[in-house]
């Protein structure tokens, strides 16, 4: 990976969702131009000059091809599925998760992209592990259906570089936490203190001795950013995190 200028135009796909927003929030003007594709216009949208939202369902590549222009870095985030999820819907999380993200890359390969960035996980694709910190170098064991999808992308787009030449960057990122966040589906300390805020009960699996790295909304935005404004020449891994693991307990006690 080399330094290189910003790209010439950022697309975001899922854009308007928890990642894609604190990215927008974050954003400069030296940025450049930041098209952001999703199914749903965000309720409340980052507005600034060099932003444009498309309501786009990402899946329908043909609808979008046309902007997937040589030297923009292509920032996947789209995903109808997270972990509690995933076991419950694996056809369509192959369908779309695995199938759609394949299409997305094969176009970005036809139209000459500068960079493809997807957002895998930092913690399923991993599994069960022996070594702590993990380095990229360890050896995917996904023991659920959300970390076998996600390696299986990750899978095909090395495939695609290889074939195709298509530059990608796969970051597995920690448990991230932070501002505008839903409070439901994935990522533990916006859940817990969603409930809290509604004096509702947390469900805690095990004796909450699990640990987990928690990485800051803020420090995730920076990692794609950084990603993005390199030259990508192969199909690279990065794991973004803190490099520290703290325990559920830990965790909820701090809250």
């Amino acid at each position: 990976m080399q330094p290189a200028c910003p790209p010439t135009r950022w697309i975001l796909t899922g854009g308007a969702g928890f990642l894609g927003t604190n990215f927008l929030a974050s954003s400069r003007p030296e940025d450049g131009e930041i098209i952001v594709l999703s199914r749903k216009l965000p309720r409340w949208p980052v507005v600034r000059p060099w932003i444009t939202y498309i309501e786009q369902d990402v899946r329908e590549v043909d609808a979008y091809r046309y902007m997937l222009t040589h030297g923009s870095a292509v920032v996947h985030l789209a995903s109808s599925s997270y972990p509690g999820k995933a076991e419950k819907s694996i056809e369509s999380d192959i369908q779309d998760g695995i199938g759609g993200t394949v299409r997305l890359a094969q176009a970005c390969a036809d139209q000459g992209v500068r960079s493809l960035i997807y957002l895998s996980s930092g913690g399923a694709v991993y599994g069960d592990q022996t070594i702590s910190p993990i380095s990229e170098d360890a050896t995917p064991k996904p023991i659920s259906a959300y970390g076998a999808m996600k390696l299986s992308v990750e899978t095909y787009l090395r495939m695609l570089h290889h074939v195709r030449g298509l530059p990608i960057a796969i970051l597995r990122v920690g448990n991230v936490f932070g501002k505008w966040h839903s409070g439901t589906g994935q990522g533990a300390i916006n859940v817990f203190l969603s409930r809290m805020a509604r004096h509702e009960q947390i469900d805690v699996w095990g004796d909450g001795s699990q640990v987990r790295d928690y990485l800051s909304i803020d420090d995730a935005s920076r990692a794609i950013r950084l990603v993005g404004l390199q030259e990508i020449r192969g199909a690279e891994v990065f794991n973004v995190g803190t490099g520290k693991g703290t325990s559920l307990k830990t965790m909820l006690e701090k809250m």
